[in-house]
């Protein structure tokens, strides 16, 4: 999904620089090669980048979470029991 349409970026990039280590909007975007133009996506950019440095923290990004990428064998079978490998 974009999220930036001044600079044309989408929330999986905003994601990874923020696993990367980006904390604010304006790191974020420094770190893509842009700075912040009209700042309508601000607040969304910033939730993106909140959520994903909460899950990193917690053990893993957020975007992969729900899917189970990322997750050891054993996890990923407690999670769903029918899964196997």
């Amino acid at each position: 999904m974009y999220v930036c349409l001044c600079n044309a970026y989408r929330s999986d990039e905003i994601r990874e620089v923020a696993r990367e280590g980006a904390e604010t909007v304006d790191e974020a975007y420094l770190m893509l090669g842009d700075a912040l133009c009209c700042r309508r996506c601000e607040a969304t950019a910033q939730a993106l980048i909140n959520e994903e440095r909460a899950a990193t923290e917690e053990g893993g990004p957020a975007s992969s979470r729900a899917s189970g990428a990322g997750a050891t064998h054993g996890e990923r079978t407690q999670a769903y029991p029918d899964a196997r490998q």
